[in-house]
């Protein structure tokens, strides 16, 4: 993902290529890639939550428009699935993991209700170790 949002900086800046290849090439190859995925189903919370950055960022840029906010629900299907699994508090596919993604995404407002949700999903035991997700 770095070097994705690398190569839209360095487009940004009046540099149209990355070593042999346009950013136009690059472009190309990333939706392909998209598309790829969009054909594999995701099967943890932390590939839910994956997706939801991965469209985000890619539709910040217009390079793989989200009329439709698959990344919304992607974001919506993490925490749903996290809380239905028995996950524990993990930087990456835990409650750290699944919180850093609401909040990033989400932010402000959003994030609190996504969070409550979560918390109200997970039980009394989950949300007390975890505090809450954002």
């Amino acid at each position: 993902m770095y070097a994705v949002k690398r190569v839209y900086a360095r487009r940004t800046h009046g540099v149209a290529a990355t070593g042999d290849r346009s950013a136009a090439e690059i472009e190309e190859i990333v939706r392909e890639i998209v598309t790829a995925l969009d054909g594999v189903p995701p099967a943890t919370c932390r590939d839910h939550a994956e997706r939801a950055l991965l469209r985000s960022y890619l539709a910040e840029d217009d390079v793989v428009p989200d009329p439709d906010d698959e990344a919304g629900r992607a974001l919506g299907r993490a925490i749903t699935t996290f809380a239905a699994t028995t996950a524990g508090l993990g930087l990456f596919g835990g409650a750290a993991g699944i919180g850093w993604t609401v909040t990033h995404l989400a932010g402000g407002e959003a994030a609190r209700l996504a969070c409550e949700r979560f918390d109200t999903r997970s039980g009394p035991t989950r949300s007390t170790a975890a505090g809450s997700c954002a």
